[in-house]
C-alpha cells in the first residue's frame, strides 16, 4: 500500500473489487427444514466459492445465542461463514428475509433471486428424497458465467422468521 498524498489513506497497488455475486442465507438453528439443507448448502459452498461467490448466513440475533450458534456449528459443520444478524436484525430486514431456509442471491448489486433453495419441499410433511429443481443454483450458475436469467421466485418453505 502507498499513502494517499492528499488524504492520507492507504492506496492499493492492485484493484480489490468486491465479489458481485453474493448469496445470503437466513438459517434458524432450532428450524428443521433449514438444517436438513445444510449439506446442499456446503455442497454449493464447494463447487461455487472457488469460482467466485460470496456466500454468508446468518441467524436470528434474538432466537439464537452466540452459544447456542457455536454448538450448531459443531453439529451441522456447515462449509461457508455462519453468524448470527446481531445488528438486531438489520441484515434480515435489509434483505427482507421471512422464511429460514431462505436464499437471496446479489449480482451486480441487485436482488437476482429471493426464494427457496430448491424444490424438495412440497409442503409440511411432503418432501421428495432428491430436488428436482433449483432455481438457486440456475441463478447462481447463470451470475458465475457473467449473465442475468429470469426465474420464478418460489417462496420458500420452512420456518417463518417471527423473533429475530
Amino acid at each position: 500500500m502507498l499513502k494517499g498524498l492528499l488524504a492520507g489513506l492507504p492506496i492499493p497497488l492492485v484493484s480489490q473489487a468486491a465479489p458481485k455475486i453474493e448469496l445470503f442465507v437466513f438459517l434458524a438453528w432450532n428450524c428443521p427444514i433449514s438444517n436438513r439443507y445444510i449439506p446442499t448448502l456446503n455442497k454449493i459452498a464447494e463447487d461455487l466459492i472457488p469460482r467466485g461467490l460470496s456466500m454468508q448466513g446468518y441467524m436470528g440475533w434474538n432466537a439464537c445465542s452466540a452459544n447456542r450458534l457455536e454448538m450448531w456449528k459443531k453439529d451441522y459443520n456447515p462449509q461457508f461463514p455462519v453468524r448470527r444478524d446481531d445488528t438486531y436484525g438489520r441484515m434480515r430486514t435489509r434483505l427482507r428475509a421471512r422464511t429460514t431456509p431462505e436464499a437471496i442471491v446479489h449480482f451486480d448489486g441487485k436482488v437476482a433471486y429471493r426464494g427457496r433453495i430448491d424444490d424438495r419441499y412440497q409442503g409440511w410433511g411432503r418432501f421428495r428424497p432428491e430436488a428436482t429443481k433449483s432455481e438457486l443454483g440456475q441463478v447462481l450458475e447463470a451470475a458465475l458465467e457473467g449473465r442475468h436469467i429470469n426465474v420464478d421466485w418460489p417462496r420458500p418453505l420452512g420456518c417463518a422468521i417471527d423473533e429475530w
